[in-house]
């Protein structure tokens, strides 16, 4: 007698205890680089913000909503992204604020684990970017006073009050990838991005179709822009500053807050690019990465429910549907 048991009946390597613990070693490059060039300030920062960020999921799950709860090894990633994509000067108490935000209002109160609507940690980034503006916009040169005493809790004593982190038109290529200029803890290091993108991707967690869109879509409004002034310097510091290339790669993965099917996923990545050219030319550029896919976030649904792939044995899934609306106007025809 044959049994039959439910779905699913796809078996995988990868399930939703490990993608967390691959995320988690895929940003180890961007964690070291951010101790290099910021040193014990950036220690305190991802240590405190992956704790606080675990310990408020697990508390809220547990004692107000009354989960079963277990220990959420996603909490952790989220509060490593947030303490990556903020300022190696912003304050503790700031940098708690924004870890309540992204994990009590963005993330529990939607159901918790792949319930959320928007990215955490990228939410709890834009938040404390209106809220505290002129506190989470002073950037530091990297590597000095990064071990002294004064940069404990004050963070590093050569800062920059800046709209936004910039590498500066005159940058050498070297240093483009290398990170050796001034700007959030972990996003500047292009190489420690693209080693943990490298990793994601042959683990099969990162999909490329939303990151290849965005990146696509920002080389073309950079070459548009440019015009005959374009050069690959610029188009690679277009593409690997201002949390362009950060974004792609670990926040367009997060499979809670991107789309299911392959087509929406592309229209995601060029909708979100789309965006970010248009706020960074009309508006704040410091914002443009962050909102534009904080605002893709909230299309996610509709992608989702207008974009499906095709049922088995049917022509597409909203064939029904057609024929239904066919045979009604050819109803109403007649009639008239």
């Amino acid at each position: 007698m044959m049994k039959k048991y439910p779905a699913p009946h796809i078996r995988g390597k990868m399930n939703g205890t490990l993608i967390p613990l691959y995320s988690l070693i895929a940003l180890l490059p961007c964690e070291i680089a951010a101790v290099y060039y910021y040193g014990v300030r950036a220690i305190i920062i991802l240590l405190l913000s992956m704790t606080m960020f675990a310990l408020s999921d697990y508390l809220y799950a547990r004692y107000i909503r009354r989960d079963e709860a277990d220990w959420d090894t996603s909490s952790l990633v989220n509060g490593a992204i947030l303490a990556l994509i903020l300022p190696p000067t912003v304050s503790i108490w700031i940098l708690l604020a924004g870890v309540l935000f992204g994990s009590v209002i963005v993330r529990q109160w939607f159901g918790g684990l792949g319930c959320s609507l928007f990215h955490p940690a990228l939410a709890a980034r834009a938040f404390l970017s209106i809220a505290f503006p002129a506190l989470v916009s002073t950037y530091a040169e990297p590597i000095t006073s990064r071990w002294t005493a004064i940069s404990l809790w004050n963070g590093p004593v050569d800062t920059i009050s800046s709209a936004t982190p910039s590498s500066g038109s005159g940058t050498a290529l070297f240093e483009l990838f290398s990170g050796r200029y001034s700007g959030a803890l972990g996003e500047t290091c292009a190489i420690a991005i693209v080693m943990g993108g490298v990793f994601l991707i042959t683990s099969g967690i990162l999909r490329l179709h939303a990151p290849t869109a965005y990146l696509l879509v920002i080389t073309i409004g950079y070459i548009l822009s440019a015009g005959s002034g374009s050069s690959v310097q610029g188009g690679l510091k277009a593409l690997i500053t201002g949390g362009v290339l950060f974004g792609a790669v670990f926040v367009m993965g997060d499979t809670a807050t991107t789309p299911t099917s392959q087509t929406g996923r592309v229209i995601f990545g060029a909708g979100a690019g789309c965006l970010t050219l248009l706020i960074q030319h009309f508006g704040n550029e410091a914002y443009a990465v962050g909102f534009a896919i904080l605002a893709m976030n909230a299309v996610t649904p509709i992608l989702d429910l207008y974009i499906r792939p095709r049922v088995f044995s049917k022509p597409d899934w909203y064939a029904r549907n057609v024929k239904k609306v066919t045979a009604l106007r050819e109803k109403k025809e007649r009639r008239v």
